[in-house]
């Protein structure tokens, strides 16, 4: 009787961009010296992740050391760095999915305890990038009177986005 592989992970469920977020993943029914490779997609789970988006790879393998347990449910686990890119572009939260392998050509997933489903590791990057400034302010017409002293004062606020004016206020007359 042939066993499935089986994968469970552990790891904080967010990342900040520029941290570094390890995941654990524990392995039943592998022996010592097997490879689990492993790959980063976008949250719909089929789109691969690029390196746009993480300083550290987006694919590759581990090889199982010393496993524990006994035969057939042989234990080990494999630890996989992930850091996502301090990109300094505001995007907001993204989520992305680690899925893990028998096979090079990642065709073959290990599954989730106790099912046929493929095993896989949701986590979400947020973003730490500084928003745009989205409003600059800019002073209009001013008008002096005959001392030189200024009076409607017209401040005027715009938006950098959409390049019109949203409001206008008037200063001290």
């Amino acid at each position: 009787i042939s066993i499935d592989p089986e994968a469970s992970f552990s790891g904080d469920s967010s990342v900040n961009e520029g941290s570094n977020l390890l995941v654990t993943v524990n392995t039943v029914y592998l022996r010592e010296g097997n490879v689990v490779y492993w790959k980063l997609f976008a949250s719909d789970g089929t789109t691969p992740a690029t390196t746009d988006d993480f300083d550290t790879p987006v694919e590759g393998f581990q090889t199982l050391g010393p496993t524990g347990g006994t035969n057939p449910a042989r234990t080990g686990s494999v630890g996989i760095l992930i850091t996502p890119k301090n990109d300094n572009s505001t995007e907001g939260t993204e989520i992305f999915i680690l899925k893990v392998y028998r096979d090079a050509n990642r065709t073959d997933p290990l599954h989730a305890p106790g099912t046929t489903n493929a095993a896989q590791f949701s986590f979400s990057v947020i973003d730490t990038s500084l928003s745009a400034k989205e409003y600059e302010s800019s002073t209009g017409v001013a008008e002096m009177d005959e001392d030189g002293i200024a009076k409607n004062i017209v401040f005027k606020v715009k938006n950098l986005f959409r390049d019109t004016v949203v409001g206008t206020e008037r200063g001290p007359t």
